[in-house]
């Protein structure tokens, strides 16, 4: 009878030991993992970050971490890999915690070399129940950067956050709109001022300074009869002003594309305090 009894608890306790085994390879990570991403992440490196995170991830596939995945979405965001932020993000933007959201819609509007995909972040923000004002900032930046300052606008009707003399304000910047290169170009028809209406102010000086000693020596030979340095110096003036005309409407350009990277990096700390 005792040899049965043994026998008996032997399996029992063989049963047990498995099965705790067992719970212990089902259980998901605790939140020891993510607090050593977390780590990580606040030493900049983001690299290992990815490497750990990825490969958690694989060893635990039927497990989801909520936490983890956010340390991971941190780096991969730093590293620039923003089809992968949003696809690792996905299951998570039901979290109560607005970072899920934030990141997974800044890597769309970040990507606006692709004219697709500010349009895929509106289109996002308008079939996903977001709260009013956060939808409100998705749409209109995703306006923003494809260059529509007045519909940005409309969809954001909230003013700024109080002075705007750093311009250093998501809702500023959107304000300001952007600089038209037409505009600029025929501005730059009196040398310089389509420079300075571009933001380029010493640029214009520049352009205003030459043009205006080259004609101005073109005029003064005429007066003394000397056709020939007349002509020379009017041409090179001509060319340096045909030049300034097209170089205004370039910095026009390069000013505008510089306010859409300030308006993403002004909408991250606000999303980011």
């Amino acid at each position: 009878m005792d040899i049965i009894l043994i026998r008996f608890a032997s399996r029992i306790g063989v049963a047990a030991l498995a099965g705790l085994l067992w719970t212990r390879a089902q259980a998901c990570p605790d939140a020891r993992e993510a607090e050593f991403l977390r780590g990580l992440n606040r030493e900049r490196e983001y690299a290992l970050v990815a490497y750990q995170g990825t490969l958690d991830r694989m060893q635990d596939s039927s497990c989801r971490d909520p936490q983890r995945d956010l340390e991971l979405a941190k780096a991969l965001y730093q590293l620039g890999a923003f089809p992968r932020v949003r696809s690792l993000l996905v299951p998570d933007l039901g979290e109560p915690d607005a970072r899920f959201r934030h990141y997974y819609y800044e890597s769309w509007l970040l990507d606006h070399g692709d004219a697709r995909n500010p349009d895929s972040a509106a289109a996002i923000a308008r079939t996903r129940a977001l709260p009013g004002p956060e939808a409100a900032e998705i749409i209109a930046a995703a306006a923003f950067l494809k260059g529509d300052a007045g519909a940005a606008r409309a969809a954001w009707p909230e003013p700024s956050a109080g002075a705007c003399a750093d311009g250093k304000d998501a809702r500023c910047i959107l304000d300001r709109g952007f600089a038209s290169p037409a505009a600029a170009a025929w501005l730059s028809l009196f040398p310089g001022a389509g420079y300075a209406y571009a933001g380029r102010t010493g640029d214009g000086w520049f352009a205003f300074s030459v043009v205006s000693v080259c004609y101005g020596l073109a005029a003064a030979y005429a007066a003394l009869d000397s056709p020939a340095r007349a002509w020379t110096f009017a041409a090179i003036g001509g060319v340096f002003h045909a030049s300034n005309v097209y170089g205004a409407a370039r910095a026009a350009q390069a000013a505008n594309q510089s306010r859409r990277l300030a308006f993403v990096m002004a909408l991250h700390q606000r999303w980011f305090p």
